[in-house]
């Protein structure tokens, strides 16, 4: 390579690493301003967010709770006390489940749902045990009833002026009868889906259970309680109104199975939108 050519290339090599060097504070300041931008987006977002957050909290705490299917959201300080007068709602939807089991073995459920007005009602029962498969039901408007047994249609039956088969009514009337309740336990209020509820327990035995809870006979059939023991936790809403009981009972077991130990009723039964408008039909036939 010539003198000259080699005096050319330093010189092109000296202009380009002076304009690099030329160029590194422009760069400097712009990402030095970027980085401020940055972080002054993130202050202003992040400030926003706070203010949202704290406003939607302040919106909820004053906001008045919506209304639930289990009872009122708004009223008294608390729930009546255990003791006290309790009232079955004018109307209910009631939900019942029954499950047995014998030695912790699952031997039948019933699982009951319908509709109650005064004493009037109507409810299908799906039942599964090792004696009984099928769906049964019951129904009653004034001065008519009606029956559904497994693979038949519903059929005219003998009018009950009794509250046998009216479920929640039932299961108050038998049970959670003013001397049961006198010596009930307190287990403080509760939250049922945003209803306020005191929490009470009875002790009970097997003979005030299966009169509670007389769909149970489709799981024992006619097994002997007697010695069976257990207990029920009610709830008591605002409105001084039973909402909702779960419990059992357990005992010996030969009468259900033979050789079996001990058997357990288990009970779960929820009476919500109590005073709704709800209306009895006549079943299809």
């Amino acid at each position: 390579m010539s003198q000259t050519a080699s005096l050319g290339f330093a010189n092109a090599r000296r202009s380009n690493i002076v304009d690099a060097l030329r160029l590194l504070p422009v760069r400097g300041v712009h990402r030095a301003g970027g980085t401020a931008i940055a972080v002054m987006a993130t202050v202003v977002s992040g400030a926003a967010f706070v203010t949202v957050a704290v406003a939607n909290d302040i919106m909820l705490r004053d906001a008045t709770a919506g209304a639930s299917r289990f009872g009122p959201t708004t009223g008294s300080d608390q729930p009546p006390m255990c003791d006290v007068a309790l009232a079955a709602g004018a109307t209910a939807r009631v939900d019942l489940r029954l499950a047995a089991s014998v030695d912790l073995r699952l031997i039948g459920t019933v699982e009951l749902s319908g509709l109650r007005v005064g004493s009037d009602f109507r409810w299908q029962a799906y039942v599964a045990s090792t004696s009984e498969l099928g769906r049964y039901g019951m129904a009653r408007s004034g001065d008519r009833a009606w029956l559904l047994r497994p693979g038949g249609r519903w059929r005219p039956s003998v009018t009950s002026t009794g509250t046998e088969d009216t479920v929640d009514l039932r299961a108050l009337e038998a049970a959670l009868t003013p001397d049961y309740r006198a010596t009930a336990e307190d287990r403080g209020v509760e939250v049922i889906e945003g209803a306020r509820a005191r929490r009470c327990r009875i002790a009970i035995d097997g003979p005030v259970f299966a009169a509670a809870f007389p769909q149970v006979r489709w799981l024992i059939g006619p097994a002997d309680l007697h010695r069976w023991r257990g207990q029920l936790d009610y709830w008591v809403f605002l409105d001084g109104q039973l909402g909702q009981v779960t419990g059992s009972v357990n005992g010996e077991a030969a009468g259900l199975v033979p050789e079996a130990l001990q058997g357990t009723v288990e009970v779960r039964l929820t009476a919500t939108e109590r005073g709704a408008d709800f209306v009895i039909y006549p079943p299809a036939q």
